[in-house]
């Protein structure tokens, strides 16, 4: 099962909601495609749901996606070394 989800903030801020959303999606065998190209803030917190989400789906032989990351995102993964963790798609 493939699903795909729009984020516009992963801030401290967004991540008990976006937690919520994200962990509904995390189903066996699901592909969850997160659409990033809105992201203008990004944190910590953000970067340990994206972590998390994708421990999570591991566990369920799923994958996490991540879809047109904003420059935000990438520059972020980039600063604390973590975007090669994560496989990218294009827009």
């Amino acid at each position: 099962m493939s699903s795909e989800i729009t984020i516009e903030s992963l801030t401290i801020y967004d991540v008990e909601t976006l937690k919520e959303t994200l962990m509904k999606a995390c189903v066996p065998e699901a592909q969850l495609i997160l659409d990033l190209a809105q992201v203008e803030e990004f944190d910590a917190a953000g970067f340990q749901l994206l972590i998390a989400t994708q421990k999570e789906l591991h566990q369920l032989q799923g994958s996490l996606l991540l879809k047109s990351a904003s420059e935000n995102v990438i520059k972020g993964m980039q600063a604390i070394g973590v975007e090669s963790l994560f496989e990218q798609l294009a827009a």
